[in-house]
C-alpha cells in the first residue's frame, strides 16, 4: 500500500507518517519546506518532495490529507481525476480502532498530556503500546509508534474527528467550547461530546468530575470520574507543589491510598494524571506499576517546555491558546516561582478563536506580571488588520502591551527582561521561536 501524505512536514501529518511506515507501508510525501520531521522520515526511507504538484499522485495507492486543505488542491483534483481515494484523519482512525483496542483521549485542554502519560505508563508497565500524540514524548522517544499492544490515540475535536474512533476505552479532560470554525455554538460542541461518549464501543468512560463542562454534558452517563473534589471516584489528596513537580495521594475504590509522584507541576496535570491512571487500571495495568511507571513522565514537546536558563532568567514554552489554557498555564508557573517575576508572551491562535472568546483573553494573564500579546498567528484564517489592542485596550492590567510581530515581540522581550523573571511563551503558532531567540540573545 502506497500512501501519499500531503503536508507531511506537520506535527499530526508526521506523526502518521511514522506508524504508516512501521505497519509495512510504502509511504511518501510533501510540504512548503524541509524542517526537522521531513530529515526524520527522509531518514527513514520516506520519499520527501518539497512544493506540491499533481505528479506526485502518479502510482500511489492513496492519498492523506489535512481537513483543513482545500479541496481544489491540486493533489486533491487530480487524485480525483484520477480514481485515487482520499483520505483524512477520520479514515484512518477508524480503521486503527477497528483493528486493536484502542484508548481514545480527547478534551478542550489536556489531550496531549494525558495521551503522553498513558502511553509512558503502557511502556513502563511491560506493554509494547501503540500512540500517536500531538508533541515529541522524550520518555517515548518519539510522537508515534505503531507498537503491539493497546493503541493510545489522542482524539481532537478539529473537524469533529474524534467522532470516526471506536474505542474500547474513552477519555474526556475537559468541555470548553472551542473551534468556533467548526462548532458555531456551544451547543454543537456539547453535542459532538455527548456522541462520543455515548459510543457503543466503550467497555469504559474516564471523565474528569472537577470539570464544569462534564459534569454539565455528560452527567447522566455511567462513568470513571476523577478530580480533585470529593465526589469522584479516583480522587487526589494532600496536593503539594514540589521543586520537581507534584505530590499527591491517590485514592480509589481500587486499593489503598497510594503516593504519587509526578515530574510536572500544576494542578491541571494532577487532573491530567488521575484520568490516566484510572484508563489504564481499567484496560488492566496493575495500579502499583502504574504509579511507578508515570513518575518516568518528564513532560512533551511545548507543554511548559524549558527552553534554556541563561544566568537566573528562565524560560520556558507552552502550547496554551485557549483562556483556561493560559490561566492553568501561568497558575502552574506562579505556584513553582511564587517569588519571581512571570513575563507572558501570547501569540493569539486564529482570528475566529480571539474573537470568540476576547473577554476570557483579557482576563487570562491576572497571574502574570508581565504580559506581551504579539500578532495573530492566522493558521488557517486570514483576518483584517491586527485586532491583538483589542486585548490589551480591556484588559486592566498594569504591564501588558500589543508588541506586533515576531521580530518586535523579540525586541520587546529583550528590552523587558530582567534578572530573576520567568519567560513564557504561549501559543500554539511560531511564537515559540521568540523565546528561542532570547535565549541564545541572553547568552
Amino acid at each position: 500500500m502506497h500512501t501519499h501524505i500531503v503536508g507531511i512536514g506537520g506535527s499530526g501529518m508526521s506523526s502518521i507518517a511514522t506508524i504508516l511506515v512501521e505497519r509495512g507501508d510504502q509511504v511518501s510525501g510533501c510540504d512548503r519546506a524541509a524542517n526537522a520531521a521531513t530529515k526524520r522520515l527522509a531518514d527513514q526511507g520516506v520519499a520527501i518532495a518539497i512544493g506540491h504538484d499533481a505528479s506526485h499522485i502518479d502510482a500511489i495507492d492513496r492519498l492523506l490529507v489535512t481537513s483543513a486543505l482545500p479541496l481544489d488542491h491540486v493533489e486533491i483534483v487530480a487524485a480525483q481525476q484520477a480514481a485515487i481515494p482520499v483520505l483524512t484523519r477520520h479514515d484512518l482512525w477508524r480503521e486503527w480502532s477497528a483493528e486493536r483496542p484502542t484508548l481514545a483521549v480527547t478534551g478542550t485542554h489536556g489531550k496531549t498530556t494525558t495521551t503522553a502519560m498513558l502511553a509512558v505508563m503502557f511502556k513502563h508497565s511491560g506493554y509494547s503500546p501503540g500512540f500517536l500524540i500531538g508533541a515529541e514524548v522524550p520518555a517515548l522517544g518519539a510522537s508515534a509508534a505503531w507498537g503491539e499492544g493497546p493503541l493510545v490515540l489522542e482524539a481532537d475535536e478539529y473537524a469533529r474527528t474524534f467522532l470516526a474512533v471506536d474505542p474500547a476505552i474513552g477519555i474526556i479532560t475537559n468541555l470548553d467550547w472551542d473551534h468556533v470554525d467548526i462548532y458555531p455554538s456551544q451547543a454543537e460542541y456539547d453535542a459532538a461530546f455527548l456522541e462520543f461518549a455515548s459510543k457503543p464501543s466503550l467497555q469504559a468512560l474516564v471523565l474528569c468530575g472537577d470539570d464544569a463542562g462534564t459534569q454539565r454534558v455528560l452527567a447522566d452517563l455511567p462513568a470513571i470520574r476523577c478530580g480533585l473534589a470529593e465526589h469522584n471516584a479516583w480522587r487526589a489528596t494532600a496536593v503539594q507543589a514540589t521543586p520537581d513537580g507534584m505530590l499527591f495521594e491517590l485514592i480509589s475504590p481500587v486499593a489503598e491510598p497510594i503516593a504519587v509522584q509526578l515530574a510536572v507541576a500544576g494542578l491541571h496535570n494532577v487532573q491530567n494524571a488521575l484520568l490516566a491512571l484510572a484508563a489504564a487500571h481499567a484496560y488492566g495495568v496493575d495500579l502499583v506499576a502504574a504509579v511507578a511507571a508515570i513518575a518516568h513522565y518528564q513532560g512533551a514537546a511545548r507543554r511548559f517546555e524549558p527552553k534554556g536558563k541563561v544566568g537566573n532568567v528562565r524560560v520556558f514554552d507552552d502550547y496554551a491558546h485557549h483562556p483556561a489554557e493560559i490561566r492553568a498555564t501561568l497558575a502552574a508557573a506562579r505556584a513553582r516561582f511564587p517569588e519571581q517575576r512571570i513575563v507572558a508572551y501570547f501569540q493569539p491562535h486564529t482570528f475566529s478563536r480571539l474573537e470568540a472568546f476576547l473577554a476570557e483573553f483579557q482576563t487570562a494573564f491576572v497571574q502574570a506580571d508581565v504580559v506581551r500579546i504579539g500578532a495573530v498567528y492566522g493558521a488557517r484564517e486570514t483576518g483584517n488588520g491586527d485586532p491583538t489592542a483589542q486585548i490589551v485596550a480591556g484588559m486592566q492590567h498594569p504591564n501588558a502591551l500589543a508588541v506586533g510581530d515576531l521580530n518586535q515581540a523579540f525586541e520587546q522581550l529583550l528590552h523587558d527582561v530582567q534578572a530573576g523573571d520567568v519567560v513564557l511563551t504561549l501559543g500554539a503558532g511560531d511564537g515559540v521561536s521568540v523565546g528561542e531567540r532570547l535565549v541564545a540573545a541572553l547568552r
